[in-house]
């Protein structure tokens, strides 16, 4: 009956989207954005869907719109932090490290104490192979909560970067600790372990991982442990080559 006002009909695509229909919330965000296309929430919420379709430059292009909206200057200070870190990690994830740092720069320049944040803007420094500066960012996100995993994971992986292996051993542990339910960790601890020779303990703890969630375990961390430990195998332990395949597995 058109009756309804634009943070109304934003709720209602919220709703559609809780509720699987997709479509009915694209349709109703799209009809936002001809109804006052200076408003940034319709774009926003377009770059959402974008996002759960796995469909990261499209969710650039619409976050890109958010920013450029007339009124995105209306907004408080935590709603810009927001679009600008939302925009930072479709960057990421679309694999333009440059472009994500300087939006997460603008993102972390109105709120800067949520170590998710923190440690998204040391992801991006080590896709720049910046792991130095990557440290830096882990070690702010492990001082705002000490008990997120991912800060002490990040630690490790800078450490890791800079042939630090013992000390990315004990990041490592902290944060398999702190969630014993992550393979992902776990993985990399043994990969740390069998770098200084601790065969035993990285095929312990690659097996643990295995046992604990095979169907969901990082595949392409695994084959790196894996080939790894046969590397360091000796001589008389290597089994037999296998016979001749067609199949190409993928490497890390």
């Amino acid at each position: 009956r058109k009756l309804c006002p634009y943070g109304c009909m934003g709720l209602l695509a919220k709703l559609y989207q809780k509720t699987g229909a997709p479509d009915k919330a694209e349709a109703t965000y799209i009809e936002m954005v001809q109804g006052a296309p200076g408003e940034p929430a319709a774009y926003v919420g377009l770059a959402g869907l974008r996002n759960r379709a796995e469909k990261y430059q499209e969710e650039v292009t619409m976050l890109e719109q958010a920013v450029k909206a007339r009124h995105f200057a209306d907004l408080s200070d935590g709603q810009k932090a927001n679009i600008y870190y939302s925009l930072a990690f479709a960057r990421y994830n679309s694999e333009e490290y440059g472009e994500a740092g300087a939006a997460m720069e603008r993102a972390l320049a109105l709120r800067d104490n949520l170590p998710e944040w923190l440690v998204l803007a040391g992801w991006i420094e080590m896709k720049q192979e910046r792991p130095m500066i990557a440290e830096r960012w882990f070690a702010k996100a492990r001082l705002a909560d000490e008990r997120f995993a991912a800060a002490h994971a990040g630690m490790g992986d800078a450490k890791i970067a800079t042939d630090r292996v013992h000390q990315a051993i004990g990041a490592y542990q902290r944060a398999a600790d702190l969630d014993p339910t992550s393979t992902v960790y776990m993985l990399k601890l043994a990969y740390a372990h069998g770098l200084i020779g601790d065969r035993e303990t990285a095929t312990r703890l690659r097996n643990d991982a295995v046992r604990l969630d095979r169907d969901h375990i990082p595949e392409e961390l695994l084959t790196k442990v894996t080939e790894l430990l046969d590397r360091d195998k000796p001589a008389e332990q290597l089994e037999p080559a296998a016979p001749p395949t067609t199949e190409n597995p993928d490497r890390p």
